[in-house]
């Protein structure tokens, strides 16, 4: 009887075939513009260390984007859009997966201011004016008790408060500071004159 034997040789060459599915990661993240709001249709490309683009996507409505099926290594993020200047991340996928990203796109037109100073009031509202210092308020009974009641300049109402005072040129000081002072009518932040403001 005689047996023959064969024997098979295997060799696997490409990388992608050499990693477990099981092995691959996904890497997520959010594009926004300078303000901070999610932008929706970002072209984005997957750039391997080679500088080869692996994938291609678009970024959601709400500016979210996710790559699957990503091999462990490192790797750079091109986000490019109309009417912005192109924006790059790096991000470094392990075993465990790649860590959440967010990418900033700058925006070749000027802001408008408008929108920035409305966007700065809505946070400066949004603070609260007990955390970390005292509060001194004047209601409207104060106010009539005053020489000149709702006439009364607004400058003249903050010198009631305590370690408020006024120098010889008419700015007021508080507590030593007499720069960039702000000031809250019915806890609204307002961007006012206390020497010509009226109460």
């Amino acid at each position: 009887m005689s047996v023959i034997a064969l024997t098979t040789r295997l060799s696997i060459t490409s990388a992608e075939a050499a990693t477990p599915k099981s092995a691959r990661q996904t890497i997520s993240g959010t594009v926004k513009d300078a303000l901070g709001r999610p932008m929706s249709g970002v072209g984005l490309a997957l750039q391997n260390r080679a500088g080869k683009v692996t994938m291609k996507l678009r970024s959601g409505a709400d500016g979210r984007f996710t790559f699957s099926n990503v091999t462990p290594g490192v790797y750079a993020i091109v986000a490019q859009k109309s009417s912005f200047k192109t924006a790059t991340a790096i991000v470094t996928v392990t075993s465990r997966g790649g860590k959440p990203i967010e990418i900033a796109l700058e925006s070749e037109a000027a802001l408008s201011m408008q929108v920035v100073a409305k966007r700065l009031d809505k946070s400066r509202n949004g603070l609260s004016p007990e955390t970390g210092g005292s509060v001194c308020r004047f209601n409207e009974t104060t106010l009539q008790e005053l020489p000149h009641g709702n006439n009364t300049s607004l400058n003249q109402v903050l010198l009631q408060a305590p370690g408020v005072v006024q120098d010889s040129y008419g700015q007021l000081h508080v507590r030593g500071d007499h720069a960039n002072l702000q000031y809250r009518i019915n806890g609204c932040f307002r961007r006012v004159s206390p020497d010509s403001a009226k109460c």
